[in-house]
């Protein structure tokens, strides 16, 4: 049983999953319930969608929210099976210790490095003793751009999927934007007039709460749009506002541009987005390197 960490759900049969508990792998999960991974994948991304799981890349799938202060097993800090548990059939794997990356000593070198200049510079010290420590020079690695033809392709799949998802995709080919900037987007965001659109907010999801925001860096921009792409953004808000006139319902300028909410009040999960795009570009008939 894997010790030092969070609880995993399913280790232990006689407590109920909780905020913070791990969930195991996709073919793990998979071969215990006799599933295709496919159908387990497609479950997991369901429940990012609705916030209710954080999927990382490189890492476990956790169940969202943080665990309660007064729950014991938030306390817990070695878990051991309990009588009659079968650790091969609830997937528990022990404890591997690595070493950290390089990337991960480099920024501890960087943070602390800049303590110390800051630490000099109100005279709290009179040296920086990073300056003698080396960190691990970072290993070039040559990433080859995506060719023309296999973006089309991608942006063919996802529009040949929804209508919103190849808009999507068009944009981060042609703006760059980041996706959490995407998904924070709103009807106001947009001016098609002037073939402009208006970057200022992203949105995340932390803990299973939803955040618009800031931006990563700060910025709020005005990001000049080709005809075609407000073309395309114009022709799939008159879909969207078609929808909701059927109803009885019209899209108020705060709605997002992309969202899975018929009114469009609430938007995309980004970690959503981006396996949605993933399962498009690791699809057959192209090489995809991004």
């Amino acid at each position: 049983m894997e010790a030092g960490r969070g609880s995993r759900a399913g280790g232990d049969p006689l407590r109920a999953p909780a905020s913070g508990d791990t969930l195991l792998s996709v073919p793990d999960l998979a071969r215990l319930q006799g599933l295709k991974p496919g159908t387990v994948r497609h479950a997991f991304l369901a429940l990012a969608a609705e916030g209710l799981v954080h999927i990382r890349h490189g890492r476990t799938t956790t169940i969202a929210g943080e665990p309660a202060a007064d729950d014991p097993s938030a306390r817990r800090q070695i878990i051991r099976p309990l009588p009659g548990h079968d650790c091969q059939l609830s997937g528990c794997r022990p404890h591997v210790c690595k070493p950290m990356a390089k990337g991960t000593i480099r920024g501890i070198h960087a943070i602390l490095s800049g303590a110390f200049e800051a630490a000099m510079r109100w005279d709290w010290t009179d040296r920086n003793p990073a300056d003698s420590a080396r960190p691990p020079t970072p290993r070039r690695q040559t990433i080859l751009a995506t060719s023309p033809e296999d973006v089309a392709k991608v942006i063919a799949e996802a529009r040949a999927r929804s209508t919103a998802l190849g808009l999507y995709v068009w944009l981060v080919v042609v703006t760059g934007v980041r996706r959490g900037e995407l998904c924070g987007l709103q009807i106001r965001d947009t001016d098609l007039d002037r073939a402009l659109v208006h970057v200022a907010f992203s949105y995340v999801v932390r803990g299973g709460q939803r955040i618009r925001k800031d931006t990563k860096t700060h910025q709020d921009r005005w990001l000049a749009i080709d005809p075609v792409t407000c073309a395309l953004i114009q022709s799939y808000l008159a879909e969207i506002k078609a929808e909701l006139t059927g109803v009885g319902a019209e899209l108020r300028d705060d709605a997002y541009l992309f969202s899975n909410d018929p009114a469009h009040a609430r938007p995309w999960n980004p970690d959503w987005v981006s396996h949605r795009v993933a399962d498009i570009a690791a699809g057959p008939g192209w090489n995809s390197t991004s």
